[in-house]
């Protein structure tokens, strides 16, 4: 999936519903977030305990992790639910970032981020038992 051609203010249902199907569980605007920063990065390497988490378990996959990558994680992983989000109906498939394990989180950057799926169909393989619950 080429999520990272569209537009990120233009992301519309039927693209979301893809992007669902696909085996994304970001809500829609945490879907938005990541795509902005993977899209926008820049080269400044973040100096936050949790690049250490992305890193690691990319290595325990033996996979490469780049800069938009870690910059998503940290982003997302450090996000706080406002009140309206607490409240809202998200949709059954999708699942809040900060709900989510480590592994979880890592699995949908990759999704969002490796054109060729790769790298998601590594730590999906990786992690199995994670990912079937």
């Amino acid at each position: 999936m080429q999520f990272l051609e569209q537009q990120t203010d233009s992301l519309d249902i039927t693209q979301y519903d893809q992007y669902l199907n696909s085996g994304g569980k970001l809500t829609e605007t945490e879907l938005h977030l990541a795509l902005d920063i993977l899209s926008n990065c820049c080269d400044i390497p973040p100096k936050r305990p949790e690049t250490f988490q992305i890193k690691n378990i990319a290595d325990s996959c033996n996979l490469n992790v780049s800069q938009s990558e870690v910059l998503t994680y940290c982003a997302l992983r450090n996000k706080l639910p406002c009140e309206e989000e607490m409240n809202r109906n998200i949709d059954p498939r999708s699942k809040n970032c900060w709900c989510m394990t480590d592994q979880e989180l890592v699995q949908q950057i990759f999704l969002l981020s490796d054109p060729t799926g790769e790298k998601y169909f590594v730590i999906t393989e990786k992690f199995q038992r994670i990912f079937k619950n």
